[in-house]
């Protein structure tokens, strides 16, 4: 398809110039501007608790996407605000992080980490943000029915704007695994007019990319995404940044422009390597040697394909883990080695039921069908 707004020279030229993003001084100046808004919390005097101290740090590494830093000053702050007898920073430590580890793709220890809540003492806003992420984690996980009354309540209930445009986000998810395009269009925008956090406003973007592209309307998903990387750049935000550029390079993929986004995903992988963000590796490397596969270079893409399994070795038991294996399942495939593709999507359908993702489970028992019904042809 061709774009009807923007050429192909204009989008080899973005391709080639975009790279590895420095950080400049007006991202310098984003990110601490959004850690001077954090120091400038009630809770931030000089003589507040070790317990908030552990706390606000946690912040600051979720807001730079630094999830296992965020992860380990979630917990102490948790620790020493039960040894500090401050049952609701305890609680709202906990709830933290599971939205930590739902970002991390690790949906049954952030379902299991929400249960642990004991909401007593918690504000009602705080605890619309405890049945938000729950919701979350109940969207990633394939249960959409019991997600969608409490995400449906909340996007209308919740005052606080960051909490509203991050819930609006999710429902607009929820909408498109529905194949409610026009629903989570309308959703996403709604995020872009109300005053929520720049980050949620950054995703916004990133979800209409991927409706535009779901819909093959490729010259909006290009725009969107290009947003996307603007704002997250913005932001100093690098996984943004990089997701965003990977979501130009699927477009370059899908276009049949190989080489181009061969280079794209080379770029990107740079990027999330800096960022040590070991989900976004594995994604760029499952993409990467899906264009290996579809130029035949199938040993290529099996090399590609394993070094992204090792890679999940770092990610629990991450969706990225499911998908590796189903691609090296295909992988396999195309070399007509049934019984490995066979093997490798039986491997792929248990991965699914301990990350309890019902989406990738049926995904996975369809490759290994068809796995199935080509080995007995």
């Amino acid at each position: 398809m061709l774009f009807a707004r923007l050429s192909c020279a204009a989008l080899t030229t973005l391709a080639l110039t975009i790279g590895i993003i420095p950080t400049t001084p007006e991202a310098s100046q984003a990110a601490t501007g959004d850690k001077t808004l954090l120091a400038q919390q009630p809770n931030s005097s000089n003589n507040y608790s070790p317990a908030q101290k552990f706390y606000d740090s946690g912040q600051e590494a979720l807001l730079t996407a630094r999830f296992s830093t965020a992860l380990h000053h979630f917990d102490q702050a948790n620790r020493q605000a039960m040894t500090e007898r401050d049952t609701a920073l305890a609680q709202r430590s906990l709830i933290q992080q599971g939205l930590v580890q739902y970002q991390q793709g690790e949906y049954n220890r952030a379902a299991m980490t929400l249960r642990r809540v004991t909401p007593f003492e918690l504000t009602e806003a705080d605890k619309d943000e405890w049945k938000a992420y729950q919701a979350m984690v109940q969207v990633a996980q394939g249960n959409h029915q019991s997600a969608y009354q409490p995400l449906n309540q909340l996007r209308y209930r919740l005052q606080d704007s960051r909490q509203r445009g991050r819930v609006l986000v999710r429902w607009a998810e929820l909408e498109l695994l529905q194949g409610d395009y026009e629903g989570a269009i309308a959703t996403l925008q709604k995020v872009l007019h109300i005053h929520s956090d720049p980050i949620e406003k950054a995703e916004a973007y990133q979800g209409l990319g991927d409706v535009y592209y779901q819909l093959g309307q490729l010259d909006d998903a290009f725009e969107a995404y290009e947003s996307a990387y603007g704002s997250f750049r913005s932001l100093a935000h690098n996984v943004g940044s990089a997701r965003s550029q990977m979501g130009i390079g699927r477009i370059f993929q899908q276009k049949g422009e190989l080489d181009q986004a061969i280079e794209l995903y080379e770029q990107t992988l740079v990027m999330l390597q800096q960022s040590q963000d070991w989900s976004g590796q594995v994604a760029v490397l499952n993409a990467m040697g899906e264009v290996h596969r579809s130029q035949g270079k199938i040993e290529a893409a099996i090399a590609i394909h394993r070094q992204a399994e090792e890679l999940t070795q770092n990610l629990a038991n991450a969706p990225e883990r499911v998908r590796v294996l189903n691609q090296l399942g295909l992988d396999y495939q195309a070399q007509g080695d049934w019984n490995e593709a066979i093997r490798l999507h039986r491997r792929a359908i248990d991965q699914a039921n301990n990350i309890g993702s019902n989406v990738a489970e049926a995904e996975s028992l369809r490759y290994w069908g068809e796995a199935l019904l080509q080995q007995v042809r």
